[in-house]
């Protein structure tokens, strides 16, 4: 893992540190990453939005969440999970990303 800007960036095949008894998966797909929230003594995952995918690549990229570009050449299929076909683009790698900010958001982009 490495960081930049504050955002984490894990090497493919890295599975980031997660509170005890939170769950892997999250049953669902999110467009635009994940986001752990607390269900009583549990943990349950909440899709991420447009907004918080915007401020966290804005934080990483070290640009304003209105210059980010929205068209992810990645996808994110479970909270752990990135794939997708980065060549050409910014530096042609589709990895998994988290942002403690704001409670904590995971995320996938092109690094």
């Amino acid at each position: 893992m490495k960081t930049v800007n504050g955002i984490q960036v894990f090497d493919h095949g890295e599975v980031p540190p997660l509170p005890e008894g939170a769950p892997l998966e999250a049953g669902f797909e999110s467009k635009w990453g994940y986001k752990l929230a607390k269900n009583g003594p549990d943990y349950t995952w909440v899709a991420g939005t447009e907004d918080d995918y915007r401020l966290a690549e804005g934080k990483y990229r070290g640009i304003a969440p209105e210059k980010v570009d929205i068209q992810n050449w990645c996808s994110q299929t479970a909270p752990m999970s990135c794939s997708g076909d980065c060549t050409g683009v910014i530096g042609g790698s589709c990895q998994l990303k988290y942002s403690p900010y704001d409670g904590g958001y995971y995320f996938c982009s092109c690094t």
